[in-house]
């Protein structure tokens, strides 16, 4: 782990590095100059949700170095490391070349059995499977899961595909972990299914509320930004989260409330602020709040804050004239994450911090693409632009544009990620499509995800081999990266579109994934006519700007010539003479729907302790690229398992000791870290760490134990929501014997 000085200084030199950006161009259409130069290209760092622009610099179609672009609202040139080092992640000897395919299932689940063969095999093998399990369990028998860092050419082929080609609905991203209930809030309180305000509102805060502390762990280049707002003395930083990471140092106020109950403390904040309004809906939700205030305060109580605590926030809020919240993706994660998000949408609503400078909350996604993958239709029962697959109007408008009859389409709402494996256990699904996902060790319940993958015909697209979920696939298809490797079109976090140019050659045969679905859909696509439609990828923009004309996602203004000339062009923007809106305001927004944020989610008081688990600063996910890069492999290399000094000793536990970690659905061991980073009662595993993803491929060759945390997470929903329950899951813990050294899963 990279200490909290090492860490604060690199973002020093980051900021000293600015001005060296500037070589790199004055204008976006101008390559930089250099006698070692081939080509710079235009492209996005798809290594967190921020999406910062870059250049890309090739030689002879490799991929040689990356820049910032210092035009960039985001991070003004300055890059984190994860970004520094997407070309190393692109040129390791690992990258999938060639497709593999599995003639023995018997040996899913094992480094053997996956052998090369050609395209057209592998279309063979696929469309063998594919049909056979149509034949067996109808359309809506097979599952497709894609990343949620995509390009949104990607995700149109990818929606037209799963429901005008193969007739299901079964559609959904890791988004579900965070991004979705998180938009849903939006679309709820300010009439946009998207964040409201730009992160260029973060210079104009005079307070910054960081609702978890990951902020600088899951998106560094938007902490640059808090850390300059606070060493300016511009803003004020309060911060609500259990632990104490890197964003506890620049903190003015750091209230370590147990996870779980930040809910609790920001329906106490609303009570302590939200002011009487002519609003019905808002009149309600105070409402709701006074009557439940005793309730509230004893969460807060529960959660080992009090009403000082409170009011200290409350007494910062009226002081600050502008206002912005960052909530990171390990809050939205958790049980109470759906309702948090609803919470903090309501309070800025309700307190008028919204719609201008500095004034907005933005909810933070692990994915690159998460806006396009919700605005594109990549979710069970909704389409493009915000339609609903239950409506029939909505499904006569896209399926115009798709070209076929609404009675193609799906007639009921598909399944959430998280009820796949129980769906293939009983049979109810077949097959599943991977799309630069790796299910087996990002999604919670990883052992269910485990034998699902055995059980199903399962074809994964990776950019790596292997990986915790291609050692399972029955044919794998090699994928071309997003950054440097493919065309197209990405939304940031505030819904910026900004365009993205292949100038890379990916290696062996791999292939763009948009290229790889028109060829998917041209093999197993009965109907000639529908087959067809997919070979024009560059029209997949354009049809779903046709599809958003006249909605809150209209981008009718933002055509694919002005994304070559411009940066960037937020939507909705309806016109090309339009600079587009960076800020939803009451002007736009439709009437607000407050709904009461009930209390979910809370840590009990239990002897048990709580394991919670969330990122790390030097990766992404499951490591498969991040991992792959020496500076971040090494930086982070194995798990550990945070601990209180309190906790380890009362256990009889000492710091570097082998632990045991155990929940209702599995198990895990790991390295104990003692350290007062965790409260007492709580321990935290980071959730990157699998089998096989990083530069010595893991435990099989560190001989270590699998150390994913997800093998002891739950994938069971709240009801009514469909978030997950169990990414905080209550587990115990012992000293490891013999047998839990064993590597497990694979």
């Amino acid at each position: 782990m990279i200490s909290r000085r090492r860490f604060l200084g690199q973002c020093g030199r980051c900021a000293l590095a600015l001005p060296l950006s500037g070589l790199l161009s004055r204008s976006l259409g101008a390559e930089p100059e250099g006698a070692d130069v081939e080509r710079w290209t235009r492209s996005v760092c798809d290594l967190c949700g921020l999406g910062e622009p870059v250049f890309i610099r090739t030689r002879e179609g490799r991929p040689v170095d990356v820049k910032g672009i210092v035009q960039s609202r985001t991070g003004f040139g300055r890059l984190c490391p994860r970004a520094r080092a997407i070309v190393e992640a692109a040129t390791t000897e690992d990258r999938a070349i060639e497709p593999l395919l599995r003639r023995d299932r018997s040996t899913k689940g094992t480094l053997n059995g996956l052998e090369p063969v050609s395209w057209e095999e592998a279309w063979a093998a696929v469309a063998n499977g594919l049909r056979s399990t149509h034949e067996r369990h109808g359309p809506g028998g097979v599952a497709i899961a894609s990343s949620d860092g995509e390009t949104c050419e990607t995700y149109s082929l990818l929606a037209r595909l799963a429901r005008a080609g193969l007739g299901t609905d079964h559609l959904d991203t890791p988004a579900r972990l965070d991004a979705l209930h998180a938009y849903d809030a939006c679309r709820q309180v300010f009439g946009t299914e998207a964040n409201p305000g730009s992160v260029e509102d973060v210079d104009a805060a005079g307070l910054i509320l960081l609702v978890g502390g990951d902020v600088a762990e899951s998106h560094p280049g938007l902490y640059y930004r808090v850390l300059d707002a606070r060493r300016t003395g511009r803003a004020r930083v309060v911060l609500l989260d259990s632990r104490r990471t890197v964003a506890a140092a620049v903190a003015d106020l750091h209230l370590r409330v147990k996870p779980g109950h930040e809910l609790a403390v920001v329906n106490s904040l609303a009570a302590e602020l939200a002011s009487p309004s002519d609003d019905p809906a808002s009149e309600d939700w105070r409402a709701w709040l006074r009557t439940e205030r005793a309730t509230i305060a004893a969460a807060v109580r529960a959660g080992g804050l009090g009403a000082r605590d409170v009011e200290a926030v409350a007494h910062t809020w009226r002081e600050a004239r502008n206002i912005v919240t960052l909530v990171g993706p390990t809050a939205l994660g958790a049980a109470s994450g759906a309702a948090l998000a609803r919470a903090v949408a309501q309070l800025h609503h309700a307190t008028g911090q919204w719609g201008g400078p500095g004034r907005t909350c933005l909810f933070l996604p692990r994915g690159a693409n998460a806006t396009g993958a919700v605005a594109l239709g990549i979710r069970p029962g909704r389409l493009p632009a915000g339609g609903r697959l239950t409506e029939p109007t909505e499904r006569d408008k896209t399926a115009a544009a798709w070209g076929t009859e609404p009675s193609g389409l799906p007639e009921r709402p598909g399944l959430p990620l998280l009820e796949w494996p129980a769906a293939i256990e009983n049979e109810t699904l077949g097959a599943m499509l991977v799309l630069r996902t790796n299910l087996a060790a990002e999604m919670p319940d990883a052992g269910a995800w485990r034998r699902a993958l055995t059980q199903a015909f399962t074809v994964a697209s990776s950019t790596h081999v292997p990986t915790e979920t291609t050692v399972f696939a029955d044919v794998v298809l090699p994928l071309a990266l997003v950054s440097g490797e493919s065309s197209g079109t990405m939304m940031t976090l505030d819904r910026r579109c900004q365009s993205l140019q292949a100038e890379a050659t990916p290696p062996g045969v791999a292939k763009p994934a948009e290229q790889i679905l028109v060829e998917l859909a041209r093999t197993v696509l009965d109907a000639d006519s529908m087959a067809r439609s997919f070979s024009d990828v560059p029209t997949e923009w354009d049809r779903w700007r046709g599809l958003a004309q006249g909605t809150p996602f209209d981008a009718d203004g933002i055509p694919p010539f002005r994304l070559s000339q411009e940066l960037d062009v937020p939507w909705p923007c309806a016109g090309e003479d339009e600079p587009g809106t960076a800020r939803i305001d009451a002007s736009s927004a439709a009437s607000p729907v407050f709904v009461p944020t009930p209390l979910v989610g809370q840590m009990a008081d239990d002897d048990a302790l709580l394991l919670v688990t969330g990122p790390l600063r030097e990766h992404l996910r499951s490591r498969v690229r991040t991992g792959r890069a020496s500076e971040l492999h090494y930086e982070a290399p194995v798990a550990k398992l945070e601990m209180h000094p309190g906790d380890a000793s009362a256990l009889g536990f000492a710091d570097g000791d082998w632990i045991t970690v155990e929940s209702e659905v599995g198990a895990v061991t790991a390295r104990l870290w003692a350290t007062d980073r965790v409260i007492p009662g709580v321990v935290f595993l980071p959730e990157h760490f699998g089998f096989l993803s990083d530069l010595q491929g893991g435990s099989s060759t560190q001989k270590e134990p699998e150390g994913l945390a997800h093998l002891v997470t739950s994938s069971e929903l709240v009801p009514g929501v469909g978030s997950p329950t169990g990414l905080q899951v209550r587990v115990s813990v012992r000293k490891a014997r013999r047998r839990d050294m064993r590597r497990r899963g694979v």
